[in-house]
């Protein structure tokens, strides 16, 4: 089984079938993960979302997200969609913070060290993080927010797959760090069709697979 992890298509439902003709993703055989951000910026994001239900992607809450589910501003934030919130709300208790593959963790943004000190590691990471409520996730410092720095990088004995709009210091070294690799494909404007960016992990071997590097 192959798992393809994708995210931040922001209202742009092809920088997810690109995706999937790109990986001839096959929901009978491979897993997909969506690392959340279906909405804002773009204007098809109950598109984004259908066909990521259609093609039983397991979907992981983005802060674009939340703060729909929480009312909350975040910027950019497009007019209000009450047909995507509609949706969401709908399928809200079957999205996560959390998932894994074997040892690689996968969030929307990310676990940081300071994030890290308050786990307890004699339990399972994944089910700690989901057991919190998504008002305690509207912080910062959460796997939904974080953004790593150099005084709050990321955890150093993680493997980590995320999505969520990257530091400047990172965009300029392939969006990606070896043990945190971003699959976001910088979605601050529209990209044209042709775009992807996303990661297939199998065999416990991670491969970063994007339209813009050959």
């Amino acid at each position: 089984m192959r798992t393809i992890v994708c995210g931040d298509a922001h209202g742009q439902p092809w920088l997810i079938q690109n995706i999937l003709d790109r990986s001839e993703y096959d929901v009978r055989k491979d897993r997909l993960i969506f690392v959340g951000d279906s909405v804002d910026i773009g204007y098809s994001a109950l598109d984004c979302l259908n066909i990521l239900l259609d093609n039983k992607a397991e979907i992981l809450w983005g802060n674009h997200d939340l703060a729909y589910i929480l009312g909350k501003s975040i910027w950019p934030q497009n007019q209000f969609d009450y047909d995507f919130y509609d949706k969401l709300m709908e399928v809200k208790d079957q999205i996560k913070v959390s998932t894994q593959y074997g040892n690689i963790f996968i969030t929307h943004a990310g676990i940081s060290e300071i994030y890290f000190k308050n786990i307890n590691k004699n339990m399972d990471i994944v089910s700690q993080i989901n057991s919190n409520s998504l008002e305690e996730l509207w912080d910062n410092g959460s796997p939904i927010w974080y953004r790593p720095t150099k005084d709050n990088p990321p955890e150093k004995s993680l493997v980590q797959v995320i999505g969520h709009t990257p530091p400047g210091w990172l965009t300029q070294t392939g969006l990606q760090l070896d043990n945190f690799i971003s699959v976001d494909p910088y979605s601050t404007i529209r990209f044209d069709k042709t775009r992807y960016r996303y990661v297939v992990i199998e065999d416990n071997k991670i491969e970063l697979i994007d339209s813009n590097i050959k």
